[in-house]
């Protein structure tokens, strides 16, 4: 194959993996949202049930503003505990994302070294993956420190 072609593919696979790291992610967010709002309307029909049936109805004016101010402090608290579990996973999420760019650097330092021969100033390739091996790297080290404090 030649190695443009060779390039596009790489950089096609690169893509499409971290368009599926991304959906993926997207989807849990998703799914938590979707959770904790079932659970909130799930509770307010109940306690509106309830309500009708015990004929109380000062208490059914106030569910408008007592299921909202549920909703207010029970979603801030499920929320709180949303986002550290999703905080828990981005490392796992970055892992990916690092071995999925080393992968396209590879296949793209090996499309070229076929097209061309191997580089006879390979510092130029590093001077050109610089940007991604250093945020390759703080990823690395963030990940490791968040590792340390848990």
């Amino acid at each position: 194959m030649s190695a443009p072609f060779d390039f596009y593919k790489a950089s096609l696979e690169l893509w499409s993996k971290i368009s599926k790291d991304v959906q993926a992610g997207s989807q849990q967010w998703l799914e938590e949202a979707a959770r904790l709002a079932n659970e909130d309307m799930k509770q307010t029909n109940e306690q509106l049930q309830q309500l009708v049936k015990d004929q109380n109805w000062v208490a059914l004016a106030g569910l408008p503003q007592e299921a909202a101010w549920r909703t207010y402090t029970h979603q801030l608290a499920a929320w709180q505990t949303v986002v550290q579990e999703l905080a828990q996973h981005q490392p796992d999420f970055n892992t990916g994302i690092q071995k999925t760019v080393s992968g396209w650097q590879e296949d793209a330092l090996k499309s070229f070294n076929q097209a061309f021969g191997a580089f006879q100033q390979p510092e130029l390739v590093q001077k050109f993956f610089q940007p991604l091996t250093a945020a390759a790297d703080a990823a690395k080290a963030a990940e490791s420190k968040a590792k340390k404090g848990d």
